[in-house]
């Protein structure tokens, strides 16, 4: 059984980008709102995330970069990541101003 869950999550590229939020009273919960530009094709993507503990999950479609841009009632953010920042698996932390 084990051997299916892997095969059904199972995935050729990096794993998600792992980005861990807080502003100045400390990490998030709630609601995010993502806007995602991958590198080198520019598709942009907007959505809705959640976080906990300030800790939110972006899947990786492709390309070699990211940019993003996080807005949360309590600020805002961007950042740039690069695919091997997704390999390496540890939370980015990003402070809302």
């Amino acid at each position: 059984m084990l051997a299916r869950i892997r095969r059904w999550f199972r995935s050729d590229g990096p794993p998600p980008l792992l980005v861990r939020v807080r502003n100045s009273h400390g990490f998030i919960d709630g609601a995010l709102n993502l806007r995602i530009t991958w590198q080198p094709s520019g598709r942009t993507i907007t959505t809705t995330s959640r976080a906990a503990q300030g800790l939110c999950i972006i899947p990786w479609v492709g390309g070699r970069g990211v940019e993003l841009e996080l807005t949360h009632e309590t600020g805002r953010a961007r950042i740039t990541a690069l695919e091997d920042d997704a390999r390496i698996g540890e939370a980015q932390l990003v402070v809302l101003s």
